[in-house]
């Protein structure tokens, strides 16, 4: 390290400049250094305050002259892409970018303290995104849900509507009152005893019929073994169907059946 030694020390700006700092003094107040101080001496000194041992000290020298920075001005002409390719700790970067600008330090904290607020103003604009999107689902979903409702009502209401306006427009055109004949439906067992011996039958168009209650094959009860299709009666207990239209006759035997008004 001593064959670094200048004859005199020209360090005593950059302590001037740190003491500056410190103490709050305004920017304009430190003195820099001078471009003809030597990076040498620079790093001597920097060295000495952190007690660095003479090998770091020599071989971070021997870095900068590696890259032909010998002199502060040559230092100050570095861009930061240069500063990323030196082969320095970064610790001995920014030391040495501080003592050149003692304001660095202050910029570079204002620097991340605004990235800092960048970045969380970023997020809360995402997270407000996010949340205002989930919120027009949300809105969304429940207007198709109300729709959908207002749809089967509305419907509904217009087909009756136009249904009672057509048949009131018929009325009063062809003095006539038209009735849709629409079955009735019915949602029981289609088979009910009326009696010991007779049953009666609703089919699903809505006919009804009245036949005995005891298929005349084995004599079993109609109105639990029995089955309604179309307009046949099967007896499920050994598969003999009667037809209802006519009379119920099936194979010689029948059941007597005989279509009635209503139930």
């Amino acid at each position: 390290m001593g064959k670094h030694k200048s004859q005199f020390s020209l360090f005593d700006s950059y302590v001037n400049s740190q003491e500056s700092s410190s103490n709050g003094i305004r920017d304009s107040e430190y003195i820099p250094l001078p471009d003809s101080m030597k990076t040498s001496t620079l790093l001597e000194q920097i060295g000495k305050e952190h007690h660095w041992s003479e090998e770091q000290i020599d071989a971070d020298i021997d870095v900068l002259e590696h890259n032909r920075l010998y002199y502060i001005h040559e230092l100050r002409e570095l861009s930061d892409e240069s500063w990323k390719v030196i082969e320095l700790l970064p610790l001995v970067k920014d030391l040495l970018r501080n003592a050149l600008d003692p304001t660095r330090k202050n910029k570079h904290k204002e620097s991340t303290s605004y990235s800092d607020y960048k970045r969380e103003k970023k997020l809360r604009k995402i997270e407000e995104k996010k949340r205002k999107k989930e919120e027009a689902e949300k809105r969304s979903d429940k207007t198709v849900d109300i729709s959908r409702g207002d749809v089967n009502k509305d419907g509904s209401g217009s087909s009756s509507n136009s249904s009672s306006s057509s048949d009131s427009d018929i009325n009063e055109k062809g003095g006539t009152e038209q009735v849709k004949n629409t079955p009735k439906v019915f949602t029981g067992r289609p088979i009910k005893p009326i009696g010991p011996n007779r049953l009666r039958v609703h089919t699903q168009d809505g006919s009804v019929f009245e036949c005995d209650r005891l298929c005349p094959h084995k004599k079993v009860d109609l109105s639990t073994w029995g089955q309604v299709v179309g307009h046949t009666l099967v007896c499920t207990k050994h598969n003999w169907k009667f037809d209802l239209d006519t009379n119920g006759a099936t194979k010689g035997r029948s059941v007597n059946a005989c279509k009635v008004n209503e139930w």
